[in-house]
């Protein structure tokens, strides 16, 4: 499986220790808005993002879903992997049809116990995770509401954005709600600061999705 070896938390595995990698995990494909797991579900593996969108939710005190995050290829879910003995933090569906790695816990644990240098190795990669989180986190606390948003907006639409002219158009299936409660404020701020960042010329409205100009995306960068 040479695509383990685009897994960032793989990246610094020898071809050997891939391939030993590789024979546990298995392939499954999964389709548009089929769900992975429920937020409280037993937690028996890890999964590992091939191809397709993932979208991963939490509900808050009051009953309200409100999303995580927007994953990629690449990507491993859930974050907390394969050391925490807890349930499932989230709920993860498939955005787009999904190609997806799948990794037995108990089967990577026993793994780690027999080849410790993948386990060093991979703690390794954690630790820079955990440093990149912690200061995403930090710049995030410092910023105010409509920052929080056109931050948001620009990053998803680097991520997840198709090509169009001097900027990129997000088509993710994103209400302004879910997009507030991603931010954490209300779906009136969203739609202001949309309707303020249309009026410069950074945004348009359109029936695809949000375009988003290379002017704002390079600010926010």
């Amino acid at each position: 499986m040479e695509w383990l070896k685009d897994i960032p938390l793989f990246s610094d595995l020898s071809g050997t220790e891939i391939a030993d990698v590789s024979a546990i995990v298995r392939l499954q494909r999964v389709p548009r808005l089929r769900h992975i797991f429920y937020e409280g579900d037993e937690r028996t593996s890890v999964f590992l993002i091939r191809k397709g969108t993932v979208k991963v939710t939490k509900v808050d005190e009051e009953g309200r879903e409100q999303i995580v995050s927007f994953l990629q290829p690449g990507d491993m879910f859930p974050h907390v992997g394969f050391f925490d003995d807890g349930p499932y933090p989230g709920t993860a569906e498939v955005m787009e049809d999904a190609v997806l790695g799948v990794v037995p816990i108990q089967e990577f644990e026993k793994l780690l116990a027999r080849q410790p240098k993948i386990a060093m190795k991979v703690m390794r990669v954690l630790s820079r995770k955990i440093l990149d989180l912690q200061q995403k986190l930090q710049d995030v606390t410092l910023q105010n509401t409509t920052e929080r948003i056109t931050h948001t907006l620009a990053h998803l639409t680097q991520q997840f954005g198709e090509d169009e002219g001097d900027g990129k158009v997000l088509s993710l299936k994103m209400t302004n709600r879910e997009l507030a409660n991603m931010v954490g404020t209300t779906r009136e701020t969203v739609n202001r600061v949309l309707n303020d960042l249309k009026r410069q010329g950074l945004v348009d409205l359109r029936q695809e999705g949000i375009w988003v100009s290379a002017q704002l995306m390079q600010d926010e960068s």
